[in-house]
């Protein structure tokens, strides 16, 4: 579906003075992914919506409450919220995850955790610009691999990931081209695994993550990105 003007946000609080402050309240049935895209509401600055407004968006077809802010208004145009990572009323992070998970829109903005020694292979939604998730190590991988993949093999990665081994002088920095690099895979040895390493993901396009973060190897580091 898609924002009609015959159902735009209400205005439930008014700032006092110029700048920001308002604060809208959405309810529709558009999942969380749509009312993230770029220019969603396309007469936020009619409505007086602003840089820095708060936006309470309730899904109704998930039963999901987000609290948004405005983060772009174009003047006489659309307004674009964000996702200020805060899901009101759930847990920011995920753990306690299976061998497999396809993460959802509804997530961004979310730590995922990698604690199962056998191994996790995240799967990314469909990228929307502005999508955020973070990925914590906090037990050390004992076989298979902890891995992060995009959604389709045209949705690429960018970006630099440092691996180096603790208490060592040993480490190397490694670099997604943009092209053809989709996933970024830990082994335990070479490619990180351990204890404390994490990732940073955000979405650029709608075909583009950016990825950085700091892997812990424990031999010398080889390039965590996969084609």
């Amino acid at each position: 579906m898609a924002y009609a003007t015959t159902n735009p946000p209400a205005l439930v609080s008014s700032r006092i003075g110029s700048g920001s402050g308002n604060i809208f309240y959405y309810n529709h049935t558009d999942a969380i992914a749509s009312v993230l895209a770029t220019g969603y509401f396309t007469d936020g600055y009619a409505l007086g919506m602003r840089v820095g407004d708060v936006v309470h968006v309730a899904d109704t077809t998930n039963g999901e409450l987000y609290s948004l802010y405005c983060s772009v208004a174009t003047s006489g145009g659309a307004s674009t919220v964000t996702n200020n990572q805060t899901e009101l009323g759930r847990s920011s992070i995920i753990s306690g995850s299976g061998a497999t998970v396809t993460l959802t829109a509804a997530q961004s903005g979310k730590t995922a955790l990698f604690d199962l020694a056998t191994g996790i292979v995240f799967t990314l939604p469909v990228p929307v610009v502005g999508m955020k998730f973070r990925f914590e190590t906090t037990v050390s991988l004992t076989s298979n691999a902890y891995a992060v993949v995009t959604d389709a093999a045209t949705t690429f990665l960018v970006g630099a990931v440092n691996g180096a081994i603790e208490g060592a002088a040993t480490g190397e920095v490694h670099f997604a081209n943009g092209t053809t690099h989709v996933g970024i895979s830990s082994n335990k040895t070479t490619t990180g695994g351990l204890i404390g390493g994490f990732l940073d993901f955000e979405a650029l396009s709608t075909t583009l993550w950016s990825v950085k973060g700091i892997l812990s190897c424990t031999a010398t580091p080889a390039t965590p990105f996969t084609t």
